[in-house]
């Protein structure tokens, strides 16, 4: 599960890397390699994988 702790704990890395979160399907956690966090939501759409910016996402526990 992502919550607002383990957004803080993700450190960067060398290369971007995403995370992905069982509780809520299609919500990508991406960091960056410079420490920046993205979250993204991914959905199918006419048979194509779409990925885009949730401008208003705050990250908190999903129960």
């Amino acid at each position: 599960m992502i919550t607002a702790a383990f957004v803080r704990e993700c450190k960067p890395r060398a290369t971007m890397y995403e995370v992905t979160c069982e509780a809520l399907p299609g919500f990508i956690l991406r960091v960056l390699p410079t420490g920046k966090k993205v979250a993204l939501v991914r959905y199918r759409l006419d048979g194509k994988d779409h990925r885009e910016k949730d401008r208003t996402a705050r990250v908190r526990t999903v129960h």
